[in-house]
């Protein structure tokens, strides 16, 4: 397989591998390279309407502003789209 960051040579203190391909070195920032790779399946994942659901056993609740509650609750169906299901249990929570 020809890759385009070409064959892996080393990894340089936990955070980067160094690559040779044909037009040279490539150095990888590994964190920022996973962090694309979930980017990207996500992204196919809703293109397609495919994302994952599981819901929790026991529900996360957070504090927030009533604005904050108010956005995220107009924003419940792209949410939704996203694989979150949001439920006000008062003005704050």
């Amino acid at each position: 397989a020809d890759w385009p960051l070409g064959r892996a040579i080393a990894q340089l203190h936990g955070v980067y591998i160094l690559a040779e391909n044909h037009a040279g070195l490539v150095l990888v920032d590994m964190h920022a390279a996973h962090e694309r790779i979930v980017y990207e399946r996500l992204k196919g994942q809703l293109d397609g309407a495919q994302i994952a659901r599981q819901p929790l056993l026991i529900p996360a609740t957070f504090a927030a502003t009533p604005a904050e509650v108010a956005t995220a609750e107009s924003a419940a169906e792209v949410l939704a789209r996203l694989g979150l299901e949001i439920t006000p249990f008062s003005p704050k929570t």
